[in-house]
């Protein structure tokens, strides 16, 4: 019942440095299983492709990591040879004394860089299990997540301890508002995403949504001043925000734009590793500057009526529609950035409104 529920895959991956003036390529890798008792079959043998559509030109090592499925399970002997072009009937680049050598990839997280690993049979395993080069193990990002949101609740703790106010039952309006946020983010992932029924991932904007919605309404229904609240929050919001972030990088989600510029950063997106624009890290140091300015004036100058609250989510909200660009994935709906863009700098108007006339 298991394996007709979770069916193992075999999960392999490959490097190679990209032949000059080569712009798409493809890595073909080739196993049979080992130690086959009785006549083989055909899920014991495989010819599987993976393309990679654009090579950038001095951006380095490339990794590529193969999920085959349909094959029986047990250990694998494999081996892998660079194309020039996707098809079976292209000229091979691995070949002949010029030839580009294509490695087997393990990670070294010491110098964080790809080495080569010895060609060791390869066991079948659980498709979230098998793991590509740069990334953490399964649940990384998860782990983070809930460190995250300890790191914005302990900090709203501290500053309403530091701002010497008056909330009760705050853990009674944060930890709902939190699971509200968690809805929302799945929720506004799936939503956007609807066309082709994605469902692994979760957004931004969903969690913020959730945990406002949830905390006004609790707030509301308390007769807690909701304004004060908010600007307390503002901090370890942006906090728990930027170490999420740092979970993504690890994951291998949000992932950014191939670059040969020497501020890249190499990372996977679970299938092809090679040097990115750094988005997650880009995202979370704004997160935690954001989170900075907002303690520093919510301690110095005191709540504001929500307006640091809507100041520092709108400033956040701005500078992270240009760093979207930068991501490999391509927005869903070409008007969300400037309508966003729009909404975010009213928020931190009304923001800078009310924290002047409070």
């Amino acid at each position: 019942m298991l394996e007709r529920m979770a069916p193992e895959v075999l999960g392999v991956t490959y490097w190679f440095t990209p032949p000059p003036d080569t712009k798409s390529v493809t890595v073909r890798f080739i196993g049979h299983r080992l130690e086959v008792t009785g006549p083989p079959e055909s899920r014991d043998r495989f010819v599987h492709d993976e393309i990679v559509e654009t090579v950038t030109p001095g951006s380095g090592p490339v990794a590529v990591t193969a999920r085959v499925s349909d094959v029986n399970t047990g250990e694998w002997a494999v081996t892998a040879e660079l194309l020039a072009r996707p098809g079976s009937a292209t000229r091979s680049l691995s070949g002949g004394v010029n030839g580009v050598r294509v490695h087997r990839a393990a990670w070294s997280w010491r110098r964080w860089r790809l080495v080569a690993a010895p060609e060791a049979p390869v066991q079948t395993c659980l498709a979230p299990l098998v793991r590509a080069p740069g990334l953490l193990v399964t649940g990384a990002w998860g782990i983070l997540a809930l460190v995250g949101v300890a790191v914005a609740l302990v900090s709203q703790l501290l500053v309403i301890s530091a701002v010497h106010v008056h909330l009760h039952r705050v853990l009674a309006v944060s930890v709902p508002a939190v699971a509200g946020g968690i809805v929302g983010a799945k929720a506004w992932f799936m939503v956007l995403h609807r066309r082709d029924c994605r469902r692994e991932g979760w957004c931004i904007q969903g969690l913020v949504t959730g945990v406002t919605a949830v905390a006004v309404t609790l707030l509301a229904v308390t007769g807690t001043d909701a304004g004060v609240f908010l600007d307390v929050t503002a901090p370890g919001l942006m906090f728990g925000l930027a170490v999420g972030r740092i979970g993504c990088l690890f994951a291998g989600c949000c992932v950014g734009r191939p670059s040969a510029s020497r501020w890249a950063l190499w990372s996977s997106d679970r299938r092809l590793g090679f040097r990115r624009v750094p988005t997650q890290l880009l995202e979370s140091a704004l997160a935690a500057t954001v989170g900075a300015g907002a303690l520093a004036a919510v301690v110095e100058v005191g709540p504001s009526r929500g307006g640091l609250f809507l100041a520092a989510l709108g400033a956040y909200t701005v500078v992270r529609q240009a760093l979207l660009r930068l991501r490999e994935e391509l927005r869903v709906s070409v008007l969300a950035g400037p309508v966003a863009a729009v909404g975010a700098v009213g928020a931190v108007v009304a923001g800078i409104v009310l924290a002047a006339t409070s």
